[in-house]
Formats: structure tokens, C-alpha cells, sequence
């Protein structure tokens, strides 16, 4: 159903550079150090995954959300996916997307969602599928998000990225909030 009315999209996503994020540590498994004059250095490999809408940037404001910098420097983008998740549910409510490419996230829980999370894969791919936990079993049930949107709460449930092949990007759309910082 989904998939007639989004693959008009996925030429603007795919035209965007991706930037590597080393900062999704939980997702990517990176691990990164600062060197004092160079910035970080990062041990592993960084993750295409580009955030928008509001962002907590722990470089610059660690206890406010900001207007992410991708908004601006790709508005086409920007408003691709904000179309996008009309189309999926035009009551759903998000104030930060991520944008991943090809990302085999590890099994984690997100830190900076307050509500529940909208994911859905996009591209050209087989597999992909996401591990998400059954918070009454324990147990972790696949689901494919393959053009399937998913509501989930990605903050109480651990969850992780089936083995894929090709093209994948997901898409996920959740509430961004500030927690107190350990």
C-alpha cells in the first residue's frame, strides 16, 4: 500500500549525502576519543545517519532542543520526510527525524525518545528486517518494515536490524526530549 505512494520520494533521498555519524554509539558500536587539537577520532565504522527537526546537540546546548542544521542545509529533504510521514498517519506526532542508510543498528534502547517511535524502510533491499522486544515475553519477534510502517517504543524496547542486502534506509519519526545527563 505504502510503497506506490512513497518510492516517488526515495530519488530525493537518495540524491542527499549521507554524513557519517560517529556519535550513535549505541547503534554503531563506534567508539571515539578527543584529541585535544584534531576534534574525534573514532574507532570502528561511523554510520551514514542524519538527524532533523529538533536535535539535542551535546556539543553546543546539552539541555535544550535545537532546530537540527540538516533542516537547512537540505530543505528538500527535510520537507520529503515530513511528507512522508503525513502520508503514513497525519495525526502521528514527532518533533525529530532520523535518517539512516544501510545501517545495521546493534540491539539497543533510544536515550532520546519521549513517546512512541514511527519507523519504516525504504529502498531497494532484501532482509532488513527489525528485531524488536516483546515486552511480555522477552523474547525478540521480527518484523519486517519493509514499505510496513511500525509503531514502536524505542525507548522501553531493545531492538536491532535484521542481516540485509542492497539499499536500505529507515525512517524514523519520534518526540525528542531532554532526560537529565548521568
Amino acid at each position: 500500500m505504502f510503497k506506490d505512494l512513497l518510492e516517488k520520494y526515495e530519488p530525493i533521498i537518495e540524491k542527499t549525502k549521507i554524513r557519517k555519524n560517529i556519535h550513535r554509539t549505541s547503534v554503531s558500536g563506534v567508539k571515539y576519543y578527543w584529541q585535544s587539537k584534531n576534534g574525534p577520532i573514532a574507532v570502528g565504522n561511523p554510520i551514514e545517519s542524519q538527524n532533523f527537526g529538533l536535535i539535542r546537540n551535546v556539543f553546543k546546548d546539552r539541555h535544550n532542543l535545537v532546530e537540527a542544521v540538516q533542516n537547512t542545509n537540505h530543505p528538500e529533504l527535510y520537507e520529503a520526510l515530513k511528507e512522508i510521514a503525513f502520508i503514513i498517519n497525519p495525526n502521528f506526532e514527532y518533533n525529530s527525524i532520523t535518517l539512516n542508510k544501510n545501517v545495521k543498528a546493534l540491539k539497543h534502547r533510544d536515550t532520546n525518545n519521549q513517546s512512541i517511535s514511527m519507523i519504516i524502510g525504504l529502498g531497494d533491499y532484501s532482509g532488513g528486517g527489525l528485531y524488536l522486544e516483546n515486552l511480555e515475553t522477552g523474547e525478540m519477534d521480527l518484523i519486517d518494515i519493509h514499505y510496513k510502517p511500525l509503531l514502536m517504543n524505542g525507548y522501553r524496547q531493545l531492538h536491532e536490524t535484521e542481516e540485509f542486502t542492497g539499499n536500505r534506509y529507515t525512517i524514523i519519526y519520534y518526540k525528542a526530549g531532554i532526560r537529565p545527563l548521568k
